[in-house]
């Protein structure tokens, strides 16, 4: 025996063919996943629920939140992260917006801009010593202006952009082996001597050099610089 039709997903399920007259493929498909994920969580935890007019902010809506924040997915084991969570609540508080005209609409504020959580904070995964020490190795072995530029910046401790800025006469020679460079003013917002070892000269003293071949460096500048206003070491 056929199930009959459930009314709340079928009324859901008509906004998002209404939303697919405007929208791409591929988005219509999300909202299609959003509905279904709704309708799984409200079939094993509210089977009464019907229609729109019978959802409450509690505990129906915030027991979705829990259900986001729970959910595995399933290839992983790991919870849905914050942007997938998101972006299903901003989906379904469409999906509620457009129910307005139904016959037993939803009632407002069912979900609130607070229950949107901030996308998380992906922050990059430092070098093991053993890959940072090849990474060394392999832009020593290079005599290119890129990899030499990218030596002066992890010795130095400088800001790409501070590398970038160098002047031609940033190595000045304080008397015996005592050698700083001139840091120009970058993000810090001021200039800045920096005491530099042998190994840092010797880099300065090759960046010299290839500063001289094409594209040659601006007299007042270390490193060549883009045609652009604003621009990146050349590849």
């Amino acid at each position: 025996m056929r199930t009959p039709p459930h009314p709340l997903e079928e009324a859901l399920r008509a906004r998002v063919r209404l939303l697919a007259t405007t929208l791409r493929p591929a988005t219509v498909r999300q909202y299609q996943h959003t509905v279904r994920l709704f309708m799984i969580y409200l079939r094993t935890s509210f089977p009464d629920i019907r229609r729109p007019n019978q959802l409450r902010r509690d505990p129906h809506v915030l027991g979705w939140l829990e259900y986001l924040w729970t959910r595995r997915v399933s290839h992983s084991g790991k919870p849905l992260s914050a942007g997938s969570r998101a972006a299903h609540l901003i989906r379904l508080r469409k999906l509620f917006d457009l129910l307005a005209d139904y016959a037993f609409p939803p009632r407002p504020g069912l979900l609130l801009g607070e229950d949107i959580p901030r996308p998380d904070q992906v922050l990059p995964r430092p070098l093991t010593p053993e890959d940072d020490a090849r990474l060394q190795t392999e832009l020593l072995a290079r005599n290119d202006l890129l990899s030499t530029s990218l030596l002066l910046t992890r010795l130095t401790g400088m800001r790409i952009g501070e590398t970038v800025d160098l002047a031609a006469d940033c190595l000045r020679h304080l008397g015996g082996d005592q050698w700083v460079l001139h840091v120009p003013v970058g993000k810090l917002h001021n200039e800045r001597w920096t005491p530099v070892d042998e190994q840092v000269c010797t880099l300065i003293a090759r960046l010299r050099f290839l500063r001289t071949l094409p594209p040659a460096a601006p007299p007042e500048f270390l490193l060549p610089r883009p045609k652009g206003p604003e621009g990146a070491l050349p590849a």
